[in-house]
Protein backbone atom coordinates (compact mmCIF):
# COMPACT_ATOMS: atom_id res chain seq x y z
CA UNK A 1 0.00 0.00 0.00
CA UNK A 2 2.59 2.60 1.06
CA UNK A 3 4.91 2.35 -2.37
CA UNK A 4 3.75 3.61 -5.29
CA UNK A 5 5.71 3.26 -8.46
CA UNK A 6 5.34 6.26 -10.62
CA UNK A 7 6.90 9.24 -11.90
CA UNK A 8 10.07 11.32 -10.50
CA UNK A 9 9.34 14.92 -11.91
CA UNK A 10 12.34 17.12 -13.21
CA UNK A 11 12.39 20.36 -13.50
CA UNK A 12 15.32 22.88 -14.13
CA UNK A 13 16.54 25.50 -11.44
CA UNK A 14 17.46 29.14 -12.54
CA UNK A 15 20.87 28.56 -10.55
CA UNK A 16 22.00 25.98 -12.81
CA UNK A 17 20.95 22.90 -10.84
CA UNK A 18 18.56 20.60 -11.20
CA UNK A 19 16.25 19.59 -8.63
CA UNK A 20 14.17 16.77 -8.08
CA UNK A 21 11.30 18.20 -7.17
CA UNK A 22 8.49 15.42 -6.31
CA UNK A 23 8.52 11.45 -6.09
CA UNK A 24 5.70 9.06 -7.03
CA UNK A 25 8.47 6.43 -6.61
CA UNK A 26 9.15 4.01 -3.97
CA UNK A 27 13.01 4.03 -5.18
CA UNK A 28 13.68 7.96 -4.49
CA UNK A 29 17.68 8.39 -3.99
CA UNK A 30 18.14 9.62 -0.59
CA UNK A 31 20.10 12.93 -0.58
CA UNK A 32 18.43 14.51 -3.70
CA UNK A 33 17.75 17.93 -3.77
CA UNK A 34 13.59 18.33 -3.33
CA UNK A 35 12.09 20.80 -1.77
CA UNK A 36 8.51 18.91 -0.80
CA UNK A 37 6.71 19.08 2.11
CA UNK A 38 4.27 16.53 3.73
CA UNK A 39 0.40 17.37 3.81
CA UNK A 40 -1.76 14.76 5.75
CA UNK A 41 -5.41 15.03 6.77
CA UNK A 42 -7.93 12.87 7.90
CA UNK A 43 -7.81 10.79 11.54
CA UNK A 44 -5.60 12.45 13.94
CA UNK A 45 -6.65 10.58 17.22
CA UNK A 46 -2.92 9.74 17.53
CA UNK A 47 -1.52 12.89 16.12
CA UNK A 48 -1.22 11.47 12.78
CA UNK A 49 -2.21 14.66 11.17
CA UNK A 50 -1.00 17.44 13.67
CA UNK A 51 2.17 16.35 14.47
CA UNK A 52 3.00 16.15 10.83
CA UNK A 53 6.65 17.12 10.96
CA UNK A 54 7.28 20.76 9.22
CA UNK A 55 9.75 21.67 6.70
CA UNK A 56 10.29 21.12 3.09
CA UNK A 57 13.17 18.59 2.78
CA UNK A 58 10.98 15.03 2.09
CA UNK A 59 11.27 13.21 -0.65
CA UNK A 60 8.78 10.17 0.42
CA UNK A 61 5.82 9.66 3.27
CA UNK A 62 3.91 6.78 4.10
CA UNK A 63 0.88 6.12 6.11
CA UNK A 64 0.44 3.21 8.83
CA UNK A 65 -2.35 2.42 11.17
CA UNK A 66 -2.03 5.23 14.02
CA UNK A 67 1.55 5.94 12.70
CA UNK A 68 3.24 7.60 10.00
CA UNK A 69 7.15 7.53 8.46
CA UNK A 70 8.55 9.88 5.82
CA UNK A 71 12.05 9.98 4.28
CA UNK A 72 13.98 13.24 4.28
CA UNK A 73 16.33 14.03 1.28
CA UNK A 74 19.49 13.83 4.00
CA UNK A 75 18.59 9.99 4.11
CA UNK A 76 17.22 10.34 7.38
CA UNK A 77 13.66 9.34 8.92
CA UNK A 78 11.07 10.51 10.82
CA UNK A 79 8.21 8.97 12.36
CA UNK A 80 4.76 10.24 14.14
CA UNK A 81 1.24 9.52 15.54
CA UNK A 82 0.96 6.53 18.06
CA UNK A 83 4.28 6.45 19.42
CA UNK A 84 4.44 2.97 20.73
CA UNK A 85 1.05 1.10 21.54
CA UNK A 86 -1.26 -1.06 19.77
CA UNK A 87 -4.44 -2.58 20.52
CA UNK A 88 -4.58 -2.98 24.25
CA UNK A 89 -1.63 -0.74 25.24
CA UNK A 90 1.18 -3.09 23.72
CA UNK A 91 4.95 -1.40 23.39
CA UNK A 92 5.30 -1.81 19.49
CA UNK A 93 7.83 1.33 19.57
CA UNK A 94 6.64 2.09 15.69
CA UNK A 95 7.47 5.63 16.40
CA UNK A 96 9.84 5.47 19.25
CA UNK A 97 12.15 2.75 17.72
CA UNK A 98 12.79 4.40 14.12
CA UNK A 99 16.49 4.33 13.42
CA UNK A 100 18.56 6.94 13.10
CA UNK A 101 21.07 7.36 10.28
CA UNK A 102 21.17 9.27 7.15
CA UNK A 103 21.66 6.02 4.54
CA UNK A 104 17.93 4.80 3.99
CA UNK A 105 16.31 5.45 0.42
CA UNK A 106 13.10 4.58 0.91
CA UNK A 107 10.62 3.57 3.66
CA UNK A 108 6.96 1.97 4.42
CA UNK A 109 4.53 2.01 6.96
CA UNK A 110 2.24 -1.21 7.92
CA UNK A 111 0.26 -1.31 10.39
CA UNK A 112 2.08 -1.52 13.66
CA UNK A 113 5.50 -1.82 12.10
CA UNK A 114 7.64 -0.39 9.06
CA UNK A 115 10.51 -1.40 7.30
CA UNK A 116 13.01 0.61 5.52
CA UNK A 117 15.49 0.01 2.63
CA UNK A 118 18.92 1.45 3.03
CA UNK A 119 21.50 2.90 0.50
CA UNK A 120 23.58 -0.45 0.49
CA UNK A 121 20.10 -2.62 -0.15
CA UNK A 122 19.70 -4.00 3.20
CA UNK A 123 16.19 -3.82 4.96
CA UNK A 124 15.79 -2.69 8.46
CA UNK A 125 12.73 -3.44 9.93
CA UNK A 126 11.34 -1.88 13.72
CA UNK A 127 7.80 -2.31 15.59
CA UNK A 128 5.25 -4.98 16.22
CA UNK A 129 7.43 -7.90 15.99
CA UNK A 130 3.66 -10.49 17.18
CA UNK A 131 4.55 -12.59 13.55
CA UNK A 132 8.12 -11.96 13.14
CA UNK A 133 7.15 -8.80 10.76
CA UNK A 134 10.71 -7.37 12.41
CA UNK A 135 12.90 -10.34 13.30
CA UNK A 136 12.07 -12.21 9.94
CA UNK A 137 13.45 -9.42 8.15
CA UNK A 138 15.71 -10.86 5.13
CA UNK A 139 19.42 -9.98 4.96
CA UNK A 140 21.42 -9.32 2.11
CA UNK A 141 21.94 -6.43 -0.02
CA UNK A 142 20.47 -6.83 -3.48
CA UNK A 143 16.83 -5.50 -1.85
CA UNK A 144 15.48 -2.30 -4.51
CA UNK A 145 12.38 -1.75 -2.79
CA UNK A 146 10.41 -2.63 0.09
CA UNK A 147 5.80 -2.29 1.00
CA UNK A 148 5.38 -3.13 4.79
CA UNK A 149 1.58 -4.61 4.77
CA UNK A 150 -0.71 -5.24 7.65
CA UNK A 151 1.21 -7.76 9.28
CA UNK A 152 3.56 -8.72 7.03
CA UNK A 153 5.83 -7.43 4.46
CA UNK A 154 7.20 -7.91 0.88
CA UNK A 155 10.44 -7.18 -0.94
CA UNK A 156 11.28 -6.89 -4.37
CA UNK A 157 14.97 -7.73 -5.16
CA UNK A 158 17.62 -6.76 -7.47
CA UNK A 159 16.72 -9.26 -10.05
CA UNK A 160 13.40 -8.76 -10.46
CA UNK A 161 12.74 -11.24 -7.62
CA UNK A 162 10.05 -11.03 -4.37
CA UNK A 163 10.45 -12.24 -1.12
CA UNK A 164 7.83 -12.16 1.59
CA UNK A 165 8.01 -12.41 5.94
CA UNK A 166 5.83 -11.89 8.60
CA UNK A 167 2.26 -13.19 9.00
CA UNK A 168 1.28 -16.05 6.88
CA UNK A 169 -2.47 -17.32 7.70
CA UNK A 170 -3.88 -16.49 4.25
CA UNK A 171 -0.30 -17.72 2.39
CA UNK A 172 0.83 -13.64 1.77
CA UNK A 173 4.06 -15.38 2.23
CA UNK A 174 3.75 -18.57 1.14
CA UNK A 175 2.03 -17.77 -2.20
CA UNK A 176 4.62 -15.48 -3.23
CA UNK A 177 5.00 -15.65 -6.85
CA UNK A 178 8.05 -17.42 -7.55
CA UNK A 179 10.69 -15.96 -10.75
CA UNK A 180 12.37 -12.75 -11.71
CA UNK A 181 10.74 -10.01 -13.92
CA UNK A 182 8.85 -7.87 -11.70
CA UNK A 183 9.07 -4.36 -10.75
CA UNK A 184 6.70 -3.50 -8.36
CA UNK A 185 5.31 -4.94 -5.03
CA UNK A 186 3.09 -3.95 -2.68
CA UNK A 187 1.69 -5.38 0.54
CA UNK A 188 -2.28 -4.69 1.29
CA UNK A 189 -4.41 -6.18 4.11
CA UNK A 190 -3.96 -9.83 4.13
CA UNK A 191 -2.93 -9.65 0.46
CA UNK A 192 -0.40 -8.70 -1.68
CA UNK A 193 0.10 -7.30 -4.97
CA UNK A 194 2.64 -6.91 -7.84
CA UNK A 195 3.76 -5.31 -11.11
CA UNK A 196 5.74 -7.27 -13.39
CA UNK A 197 8.11 -5.40 -16.06
CA UNK A 198 5.67 -6.86 -18.75
CA UNK A 199 2.91 -4.42 -17.60
CA UNK A 200 0.84 -7.58 -15.86
CA UNK A 201 -0.78 -7.84 -12.40
CA UNK A 202 0.29 -10.56 -9.57
CA UNK A 203 -2.10 -10.77 -6.63
CA UNK A 204 -2.07 -13.49 -3.67
CA UNK A 205 -2.92 -13.77 -0.45
CA UNK A 206 -6.68 -13.73 1.29
CA UNK A 207 -9.61 -13.79 -1.66
CA UNK A 208 -12.53 -13.43 0.26
CA UNK A 209 -13.70 -10.41 -1.66
CA UNK A 210 -11.74 -11.27 -5.11
CA UNK A 211 -9.04 -9.22 -3.83
CA UNK A 212 -6.81 -12.05 -5.78
CA UNK A 213 -9.68 -13.96 -8.27
CA UNK A 214 -10.86 -10.81 -9.57
CA UNK A 215 -7.30 -8.92 -9.99
CA UNK A 216 -7.60 -7.06 -13.96
CA UNK A 217 -6.22 -8.74 -16.79
CA UNK A 218 -4.05 -7.08 -19.69
CA UNK A 219 -0.37 -5.73 -19.93
CA UNK A 220 -1.15 -1.99 -19.75
CA UNK A 221 -0.66 -1.34 -16.12
CA UNK A 222 1.90 1.13 -14.61
CA UNK A 223 1.65 1.36 -11.21
CA UNK A 224 -0.33 -0.58 -8.55
CA UNK A 225 -1.83 -0.48 -4.73
CA UNK A 226 -3.03 -2.89 -1.89
CA UNK A 227 -5.65 -1.86 0.29
CA UNK A 228 -6.99 -3.78 3.40
CA UNK A 229 -9.25 -5.61 1.52
CA UNK A 230 -9.10 -4.05 -2.00
CA UNK A 231 -6.30 -3.12 -4.56
CA UNK A 232 -6.52 -0.30 -7.28
CA UNK A 233 -4.05 0.40 -10.21
CA UNK A 234 -3.18 2.91 -12.80
CA UNK A 235 -3.16 2.01 -16.49
CA UNK A 236 -0.65 3.08 -19.10
CA UNK A 237 -3.78 5.31 -20.62
CA UNK A 238 -4.06 7.34 -17.17
CA UNK A 239 -7.39 5.39 -16.14
CA UNK A 240 -8.01 3.36 -12.89
CA UNK A 241 -9.03 -0.29 -12.42
CA UNK A 242 -10.18 -1.18 -8.96
CA UNK A 243 -11.17 -4.64 -7.54
CA UNK A 244 -11.82 -6.67 -4.17
CA UNK A 245 -14.50 -5.70 -1.04
CA UNK A 246 -16.87 -3.23 -2.66
CA UNK A 247 -18.83 -2.34 0.76
CA UNK A 248 -18.04 1.29 0.91
CA UNK A 249 -18.02 1.85 -2.79
CA UNK A 250 -14.23 1.46 -2.95
CA UNK A 251 -14.56 -0.40 -6.63
CA UNK A 252 -17.85 0.93 -7.89
CA UNK A 253 -17.24 4.78 -7.17
CA UNK A 254 -14.03 4.58 -9.15
CA UNK A 255 -13.49 7.66 -10.76
CA UNK A 256 -13.48 7.35 -14.84
CA UNK A 257 -11.42 9.65 -16.75
CA UNK A 258 -7.75 9.19 -18.30
CA UNK A 259 -6.22 11.36 -15.95
CA UNK A 260 -3.97 10.12 -12.91
CA UNK A 261 -0.67 8.80 -12.51
CA UNK A 262 -1.49 7.73 -9.32
CA UNK A 263 -3.33 5.72 -7.35
CA UNK A 264 -3.21 4.57 -3.21
CA UNK A 265 -5.56 1.97 -1.98
CA UNK A 266 -6.64 2.31 2.28
CA UNK A 267 -9.24 0.66 4.31
CA UNK A 268 -12.17 1.75 3.19
CA UNK A 269 -11.04 4.93 0.51
CA UNK A 270 -8.61 5.05 -2.36
CA UNK A 271 -6.73 8.23 -3.04
CA UNK A 272 -5.64 9.21 -6.37
CA UNK A 273 -3.00 11.50 -8.07
CA UNK A 274 -3.72 13.18 -10.97
CA UNK A 275 -1.47 14.25 -13.55
CA UNK A 276 -2.44 17.78 -13.10
CA UNK A 277 -1.06 17.51 -9.40
CA UNK A 278 -4.29 17.33 -7.98
CA UNK A 279 -5.92 14.88 -5.44
CA UNK A 280 -9.04 12.67 -6.29
CA UNK A 281 -10.25 10.32 -3.08
CA UNK A 282 -13.19 7.85 -2.88
CA UNK A 283 -15.49 6.78 -0.76
CA UNK A 284 -15.64 6.25 2.56
CA UNK A 285 -16.20 9.53 4.64
CA UNK A 286 -15.93 8.61 7.90
CA UNK A 287 -13.38 10.78 9.76
CA UNK A 288 -12.75 12.48 6.59
CA UNK A 289 -10.35 11.21 4.57
CA UNK A 290 -12.23 11.97 1.68
CA UNK A 291 -13.61 15.75 2.48
CA UNK A 292 -10.73 17.21 4.24
CA UNK A 293 -8.44 16.11 1.61
CA UNK A 294 -6.47 19.77 0.22
CA UNK A 295 -7.65 21.10 -2.85
CA UNK A 296 -5.49 22.56 -5.66
CA UNK A 297 -2.52 21.23 -7.44
CA UNK A 298 1.21 21.07 -6.57
CA UNK A 299 1.21 17.79 -5.36
CA UNK A 300 3.27 14.84 -6.40
CA UNK A 301 2.69 11.67 -4.08
CA UNK A 302 -0.55 10.45 -2.48
CA UNK A 303 -0.37 7.80 0.45
CA UNK A 304 -3.03 5.84 1.90
CA UNK A 305 -2.75 3.97 5.45
CA UNK A 306 -4.26 1.36 7.47
CA UNK A 307 -6.90 3.59 9.49
CA UNK A 308 -8.75 7.20 7.95
CA UNK A 309 -5.07 8.98 7.68
CA UNK A 310 -3.96 9.78 3.99
CA UNK A 311 -1.05 11.89 3.38
CA UNK A 312 0.95 13.49 0.08
CA UNK A 313 4.03 15.49 -0.53
CA UNK A 314 3.67 19.02 -1.74
CA UNK A 315 6.51 20.93 -4.08
CA UNK A 316 7.77 24.27 -2.68
CA UNK A 317 9.41 26.04 -5.03
CA UNK A 318 13.08 25.07 -6.23
CA UNK A 319 16.04 26.83 -4.32
CA UNK A 320 16.77 30.50 -5.03
CA UNK A 321 20.27 32.03 -4.60
CA UNK A 322 20.81 34.92 -2.73
CA UNK A 323 23.77 36.98 -2.28
CA UNK A 324 24.90 40.19 -1.06
CA UNK A 325 27.44 42.91 -2.12
CA UNK A 326 30.28 44.90 -1.17
CA UNK A 327 30.23 49.05 -0.68
CA UNK A 328 31.76 51.65 0.14
CA UNK A 329 30.63 55.46 1.68
CA UNK A 330 32.52 58.53 3.07
CA UNK A 331 32.22 59.18 6.71
CA UNK A 332 30.10 62.09 6.25
CA UNK A 333 30.69 65.37 8.34
CA UNK A 334 28.65 66.83 11.28
CA UNK A 335 26.30 64.54 13.47
CA UNK A 336 24.65 63.67 10.50
CA UNK A 337 26.71 61.33 9.63
CA UNK A 338 25.92 59.03 6.77
CA UNK A 339 23.97 55.89 5.99
CA UNK A 340 24.83 53.36 3.75
CA UNK A 341 22.57 50.74 1.60
CA UNK A 342 24.02 47.19 1.36
CA UNK A 343 22.11 45.67 -1.65
CA UNK A 344 21.23 42.04 -1.87
CA UNK A 345 19.37 40.13 -4.69
CA UNK A 346 18.01 36.86 -5.82
CA UNK A 347 18.56 35.11 -8.65
CA UNK A 348 15.00 34.62 -9.58
CA UNK A 349 11.85 35.94 -8.01
CA UNK A 350 9.41 34.30 -5.58
CA UNK A 351 5.68 33.89 -5.03
CA UNK A 352 5.66 34.65 -1.49
CA UNK A 353 8.10 37.36 1.08
CA UNK A 354 11.43 36.47 2.44
CA UNK A 355 12.76 37.50 6.14
CA UNK A 356 16.44 38.18 5.21
CA UNK A 357 17.69 38.19 9.01
CA UNK A 358 21.23 40.12 9.13
CA UNK A 359 23.44 41.09 12.24
CA UNK A 360 27.02 42.74 11.67
CA UNK A 361 30.74 42.64 12.67
CA UNK A 362 33.57 44.34 12.71
CA UNK A 363 36.27 43.51 10.17
CA UNK A 364 39.76 44.90 11.25
CA UNK A 365 38.70 48.79 11.85
CA UNK A 366 40.69 50.27 14.63
CA UNK A 367 39.45 53.96 15.07
CA UNK A 368 37.43 55.60 16.47
CA UNK A 369 34.60 55.20 13.79
CA UNK A 370 31.23 55.10 15.38
CA UNK A 371 28.19 52.45 13.40
CA UNK A 372 24.61 52.65 15.07
CA UNK A 373 24.54 49.07 15.51
CA UNK A 374 21.30 47.62 15.84
CA UNK A 375 21.22 46.67 19.86
CA UNK A 376 22.18 50.22 20.30
CA UNK A 377 25.09 51.18 21.30
CA UNK A 378 27.45 53.13 19.28
CA UNK A 379 31.23 52.08 19.73
CA UNK A 380 32.22 50.60 16.08
CA UNK A 381 33.74 47.76 17.53
CA UNK A 382 30.71 46.70 19.25
CA UNK A 383 28.83 45.94 16.25
CA UNK A 384 27.15 42.52 17.37
CA UNK A 385 23.56 42.55 17.32
CA UNK A 386 21.67 41.18 20.44
CA UNK A 387 18.42 42.09 18.77
CA UNK A 388 17.18 39.77 15.18
CA UNK A 389 17.13 42.36 12.64
CA UNK A 390 15.73 41.32 9.30
CA UNK A 391 14.83 43.02 5.94
CA UNK A 392 11.97 42.00 3.95
CA UNK A 393 12.01 40.77 0.53
CA UNK A 394 8.70 41.45 -1.10
CA UNK A 395 6.86 38.62 -3.11
CA UNK A 396 7.94 38.77 -7.08
CA UNK A 397 10.90 41.33 -5.60
CA UNK A 398 14.21 40.22 -6.65
CA UNK A 399 16.23 42.95 -4.66
CA UNK A 400 16.40 44.53 -1.44
CA UNK A 401 18.51 47.05 1.12
CA UNK A 402 20.01 46.50 4.56
CA UNK A 403 21.11 50.55 5.86
CA UNK A 404 23.25 51.18 8.42
CA UNK A 405 23.88 54.53 10.07
CA UNK A 406 28.14 55.71 9.89
CA UNK A 407 28.58 58.64 12.23
CA UNK A 408 30.80 61.28 12.05
CA UNK A 409 34.08 61.70 14.03
CA UNK A 410 37.08 64.34 13.52
CA UNK A 411 40.17 61.44 14.25
CA UNK A 412 41.87 61.40 11.17
CA UNK A 413 42.62 57.48 10.21
CA UNK A 414 43.21 54.74 7.67
CA UNK A 415 39.95 53.38 6.01
CA UNK A 416 38.10 50.90 7.73
CA UNK A 417 35.70 48.24 6.93
CA UNK A 418 33.11 45.90 8.49
CA UNK A 419 30.73 43.73 7.74
CA UNK A 420 27.15 43.28 6.88
CA UNK A 421 26.15 38.98 7.13
CA UNK A 422 23.03 37.65 6.25
CA UNK A 423 22.65 35.17 8.77
CA UNK A 424 19.53 33.03 7.55
CA UNK A 425 16.48 33.29 4.96
CA UNK A 426 13.21 32.66 6.53
CA UNK A 427 9.21 32.44 4.88
CA UNK A 428 6.67 34.41 6.95
CA UNK A 429 4.92 32.83 9.33
CA UNK A 430 1.01 34.32 9.56
CA UNK A 431 2.16 37.40 7.64
CA UNK A 432 5.39 38.18 9.81
CA UNK A 433 9.02 37.95 10.25
CA UNK A 434 9.21 35.51 13.46
CA UNK A 435 13.36 35.22 14.56
CA UNK A 436 12.61 31.76 15.67
CA UNK A 437 11.95 30.49 12.60
CA UNK A 438 14.12 28.34 11.09
CA UNK A 439 15.91 28.51 7.89
CA UNK A 440 13.55 28.16 4.54
CA UNK A 441 15.40 25.20 2.99
CA UNK A 442 14.39 26.73 -0.97
CA UNK A 443 16.44 29.59 -0.14
CA UNK A 444 20.70 28.45 -0.51
CA UNK A 445 22.83 31.38 0.70
CA UNK A 446 25.34 31.82 -1.99
CA UNK A 447 27.01 34.98 -0.38
CA UNK A 448 26.22 36.61 2.96
CA UNK A 449 28.63 38.43 3.66
CA UNK A 450 28.98 42.34 2.85
CA UNK A 451 31.91 44.18 3.36
CA UNK A 452 31.13 48.22 4.20
CA UNK A 453 34.47 49.93 3.22
CA UNK A 454 34.61 53.74 4.72
CA UNK A 455 36.43 55.93 3.41
CA UNK A 456 38.25 58.46 5.64
CA UNK A 457 37.28 62.16 4.89
CA UNK A 458 37.94 63.66 7.79
CA UNK A 459 39.72 67.09 8.96
CA UNK A 460 42.66 67.48 11.24
CA UNK A 461 41.30 68.78 14.79
CA UNK A 462 42.64 72.08 15.48
CA UNK A 463 45.63 72.35 17.71
CA UNK A 464 45.75 74.95 20.69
Amino acid sequence: MQLRRGLVLLFAVAIACTAVIGVRSSEQPAGATAFAKVVSWGDDEYGQVSNTPTGSDFTQVSIGDRHSVALRTDGSLVSWGNPDGGNYGQNYGQVSDTPSGTDFTQVSAGRFHSVALKSDGSLVSWGMDIYSQVSSTPSGTDYTQVSAGYYSSVALKSDGGIVSWGFNEFGQVSNTPSGTGFEQVDAGGYHSVALKSDGSLVSWGWDAYGQVSSTPSGTDFTQVSGGMLHSAAVRSDGSIASWGYNGSGEVTFSPSGNDFAQVSAGLYTTVALKTDGSIFSWWYEGYGPVSSKPSGTGFTNVENGYGYTAAALKTVEPAVAVRIGDVSVNEGSGPAGTTVSVLYGTDRAVNAALCVWYTTENDGAAGADKVTAFDGTQDYLKLGVTKPKFSLLGASKTAGKISVKVNYDAVVESDEQFMVMITKVTAQESGKCVSTSTADPRVNLARSNGFVTIFDDDTPVPQE
